[in-house]
């Protein structure tokens, strides 16, 4: 079997954005119940667009924020990081998770609840092939060095080089006391792609 990528013309991506921003919003919780409802309706408008040799395969992150608290669900092998103070504190695991879209029914792998620091709070989305490209390293040095959230990803852009990727970038002002976000913030990274499969028949 040979798997061929094909541009989805951002279809599949702006359906599940769209689900996605619109649901967080209006019902916001980092509850596993209020979610999996969240992300199996996202599931179900992917899954129907799928056909015979023609199969959506959906790479994605999502980062939710409440308040002060915060956590994530990946799709695929993207990757998301949380800085405090522009030191690397939390990460998602290298690994490939539970696709949307692939199956009937979805069932997400939740990160834990963690809860934002007094401090300047950052937050990295971003595809494998850039960690593969300039490592955990990369970003946080990237960071390091930044004048602002767009000057991360203009130093992230030159260290990738020719690297195709895809990220978003969140920097939050500095807490001077405990963090009390009065709005809620939900990060999407999602390549959606589809996947042609050609069996070769010997």
């Amino acid at each position: 079997m040979i798997e061929r990528k094909s541009d989805t013309s951002g279809e599949a991506e702006g359906a599940i954005a769209d689900i996605a921003v619109k649901s967080f919003t209006k019902r916001p919780a980092l509850q596993e119940g209020p979610l999996i409802s969240i992300f199996n309706f996202m599931n179900n408008a992917l899954f129907v667009k799928n056909k015979p040799g023609r199969v959506y395969k959906c790479d994605a992150a999502f980062m939710m924020l409440i308040r002060n608290s915060f956590r994530w669900v990946i799709s695929g092998t993207s990757r998301v990081f949380y800085f405090a103070d522009r030191k690397l504190i939390e990460q998602s695991d290298k690994k490939e998770y539970p696709r949307l879209g692939l199956q009937p029914t979805y069932t997400p792998e939740m990160s834990p609840v963690f809860k934002v620091q007094k401090a300047e709070n950052a937050f990295f989305l971003c595809s494998k092939s850039l960690t593969d490209a300039i490592g955990e390293a990369g970003i946080e040095k990237a960071l390091q060095e930044a004048s602002s959230q767009d000057d991360w990803m203009r130093r992230i852009e030159e260290m990738a080089g020719d690297t195709d990727f895809a990220a978003q970038a969140l920097i939050l002002p500095n807490q001077r006391k405990a963090p009390i976000l009065s709005f809620v913030i939900i990060g999407l990274l999602i390549i959606a792609i589809i996947l042609l499969i050609v069996l070769i028949m010997k």
